[in-house]
C-alpha cells in the first residue's frame, strides 16, 4: 500500500472511530474543569491523535456549532457559532463585524480608532465613513472665524448606530490659533442636539468636545455635546 492510500485509510479509520466515540456515549462535552486537556488528550487519541479531525466531527454533529471544545492552538475558524460561556486567554484577533447580545464583561477595554485631520476655512461636513474609521477629528480652523461641524443625516447612519439604544462617541479637536476662531457644531436631518447645562455647541479654538451618538425609539439620533477647554 503506497503512503497516499496509508494516509486516506488513517482518516477514513479517524472518522470512523470518531463517530463511534461519540454516538457510544451520546452528546460529547468536554467538561469545564482542570483535567479539560487531559479528556481532550484522550479522545484526540481515541480518534486516531488527530484533534482537527474529532474538532470537526464535533461540529458537524451540533450542526456547525461548537459543543464545549477546549481549542489550545489554531487560525482561521469561520462560520463558528458559540452558546453559553467563551473564556479566551491570551491573543486573540478577530476581523470584521464582531456582533455580541447580552452583558459583556471586561477587564480593561482599549478602543482603537485613527485621527482624521483636515483644514477648513469654512468647516466639515461629517459622514458616516469618517465617524465608522475615526475616534478624533482634527479640525484646524483657516482663516475664516466661524467655522460649521455638521453631523450626517441619521438616514445615514444605518451601520454606525442602526438600532434603537445603540450608542457611539467621537472626540472633535478644534485647532487654530487665531483666539476668535470656533466651529459649531450643527445638526443633519434627523439629529436632536444636546448641550451642557453650562456650555454649548460652539467649540472655539484650542477647545475639543466629546460627541455621544444615540439612536432613539423614533429613530433620531441625539447627539450629546461636551465641551472642554485646557487646564490652567
Amino acid at each position: 500500500m503506497n503512503k497516499k492510500n496509508l494516509k486516506l485509510m488513517n482518516i477514513f479509520l479517524s472518522i470512523t472511530l470518531g463517530f463511534v466515540f461519540i454516538i457510544g456515549f451520546g452528546t460529547f462535552a468536554v467538561a469545564q474543569s482542570d483535567n479539560t486537556v487531559d479528556r481532550l488528550a484522550n479522545l484526540a487519541e481515541k480518534v486516531g491523535g488527530n484533534p482537527e479531525v474529532m474538532l470537526a466531527i464535533m461540529n458537524y454533529l451540533n450542526n456547525g456549532n461548537m459543543i464545549g471544545a477546549f481549542i489550545t492552538s489554531g487560525t482561521n475558524f469561520t462560520d463558528v457559532a458559540i452558546s453559553n460561556d467563551l473564556t479566551v486567554d491570551g491573543l486573540s484577533t478577530l476581523t470584521g463585524a464582531v456582533s455580541m447580545s447580552g452583558a459583556l464583561d471586561v477587564g480593561r477595554l482599549t478602543q482603537g480608532g485613527a485621527v482624521f485631520a483636515t483644514t477648513s476655512n469654512q468647516g466639515l461636513t461629517l459622514t458616516e465613513a469618517q465617524l465608522l474609521a475615526n475616534m478624533t477629528i482634527d479640525l484646524t480652523l483657516g482663516d475664516n472665524t466661524e467655522h460649521v461641524f455638521t453631523l450626517p443625516a441619521t438616514s445615514t447612519l444605518t451601520t454606525a448606530i442602526p438600532n434603537e439604544g445603540d450608542s457611539m462617541i467621537m472626540r472633535l479637536r478644534a485647532i487654530g490659533t487665531t483666539a476668535s476662531a470656533s466651529t459649531t457644531v450643527t445638526l443633519g436631518v434627523g439629529i436632536d442636539l444636546v448641550e451642557n447645562e453650562a456650555g454649548d455647541v460652539e467649540i472655539e479654538a484650542g477647545n475639543e468636545a466629546l460627541l455621544r451618538f444615540t439612536r432613539e425609539a423614533d429613530t433620531d439620533v441625539t447627539v450629546s455635546v461636551t465641551e472642554y477647554i485646557a487646564a490652567d
